[in-house]
């Protein structure tokens, strides 16, 4: 708001009176300071667009300085490669007039000699990597060199073990022992390869002596419960599996394999308490659980058991002893279309499973579908001729089907194979009985009984 004024006016031969203020025109004011202020952003905007073109340009010199710039630089590049050329030239000259024939420049560097130790160390790095060809190049190097390196051949004996060669791993470790006598882990790994040849005794007697030169070895107690567990000495093998846990409470293996040797002695609960152990270790440790399934299948709880064979295949289901083992179980229920479906699997992992072929022929002969139980058995005989089970169990299928001579000639070969096959007796004394042969039945019988066979 503008303010109201007053004016004084003078006049001549009298008194100055005020007069009253008259009324502003505020409309008329505000346009002219409106004008006023038009002018001034004019003013602003035609600086601002002469700097704008003045930036502008400024902008167009940077560009061609720089252009400019480039271009002296590109020729300085130019005159440096020029001289550079020309000083090469001439130290080439140069050379070619001063060179002094069959006089090296350099000395050759002095050759790297390597030791026996050294190419056994490299052959222990390759055997670590789980390159045992490699490894026994190394260790091969190693003993040319130096041919008392006992530590060279055993583990030139080790390699060949893991590239299942035992033969030729048994004389490595014979040659390490002869280098020295107190070599406790070259014993340990002859009688790891005896076992494998199946020779257990010699592998016991070498674990002895590696025991004895080293009794806080843990490895040695548990292979050789393994080499009584495979002799049917089961009370010494727990007695070795015993050491091996006392000296290595974490050896899950150990638990597991005491578990069998107490399942192999009929002690179901002693098994199960290890293989709880077993797993509580390594929680999956596929193998305790399915001989954990075994011990409750035995104590004749099959849903346990099939639980555990589950677990078991949930960890592993390329695992066909669990599929196998839980056909069985399915058996034991009566379920004979779920064995089947197990057997079958395990059939698709391993064509060459004569047990499933058998356990599967089982299966189709309890449902009463004969002639494809016959097929599965024909197979599992084919694929081992010394299958006892296999032929006793196509003998009782030939029975079902009445064709007795048939079942007494493989109840004949089942007892060929094993001698003391009781159950063979009995079944071919059945057949006998229904042929009304009934002396050779009674014959058969009274073997079977003295057998031990238990109905």
């Amino acid at each position: 708001m503008y303010a109201a004024f007053t004016l004084l006016l003078v006049t001549c031969g009298g008194t100055a009176q005020p007069t009253p203020a008259p009324t502003p025109d505020i409309e008329a004011i505000v346009q002219a300071r409106l004008m006023e202020e038009r002018a001034v952003v004019a003013t602003v905007e035609a600086k601002v667009q002469s700097m704008v073109k003045a930036i502008i340009a400024a902008t167009v010199d940077i560009e061609a300085i720089v252009q400019a710039r480039l271009e002296e630089e590109r020729a300085a590049v130019a005159t440096v490669r020029a001289e550079a050329q020309s000083t090469a030239k001439t130290l080439a000259e140069a050379t070619a007039q001063t060179a002094r024939p069959a006089m090296p420049t350099t000395t050759a560097a002095p050759a790297l000699t390597l030791t026996g130790d050294d190419y056994t160390r490299m052959g222990n790095e390759f055997s670590a990597r789980g390159d045992y060809d490699r490894a026994i190049q190394n260790y091969d190097d190693a003993i040319k060199l130096d041919p008392n390196i006992a530590q060279a051949y055993a583990n030139r004996g080790n390699a060949y073990y893991y590239l299942n060669q035992y033969e030729r791993a048994v004389q490595n470790f014979d040659d390490a022992v002869m280098l020295n006598p107190q070599y406790p882990f070259a014993y340990y790994g002859r009688g790891v390869a005896y076992d494998e040849l199946g020779q257990h005794e010699r592998a016991i007697q070498n674990y002895d002596e590696a025991i004895r030169l080293n009794p806080q070895l843990a490895d040695a107690y548990y292979n050789r419960g393994v080499a009584y567990e495979s002799l049917g000495q089961y009370e010494r093998a727990i007695e070795d599996y015993d050491e091996a846990i006392r000296l290595d409470p974490k050896d899950a293996s150990a638990y597991n394999n005491r578990g069998l040797a107490y399942g192999n002695l009929g002690q179901y609960e002693r098994a199960i308490e290890d293989y709880d152990e077993a797993i509580r270790l390594d929680p999956q440790y596929v193998y305790a659980y399915n001989n954990r399934g075994l011990a409750y299948r035995l104590l004749g709880q099959y849903e346990r058991a099939i639980e555990n064979y589950d677990e078991a295949i949930r960890f592993d289901p390329q695992y066909v002893y669990a599929y196998n083992s839980r056909g069985g179980a399915y058996i034991d229920l009566g379920q004979y279309e779920r064995a089947i479906e197990d057997y079958d699997e395990v059939i698709r992992l391993d064509p060459k499973d004569a047990y499933a072929y058998n356990n599967r022929g089982l299966a189709y002969r309890l449902l009463g579908q004969y002639e494809r139980a016959i097929e599965d058995l024909n197979e599992a005989i084919r694929l081992d001729p010394q299958y006892v089970y296999a032929y006793n169990n196509r003998g009782l299928a030939y029975g079902n089907l009445g064709q007795y001579e048939r079942a007494i000639e493989d109840y004949d070969e089942a007892i060929r194979l094993d001698p003391k096959d009781a159950y063979a007796y009995n079944n071919r004394g059945l057949a006998y009985r229904n042929l009304g042969q009934q002396e050779l039945a009674d014959r058969d019988f009274a073997k079977a009984e003295e057998l031990g066979y238990n109905p």
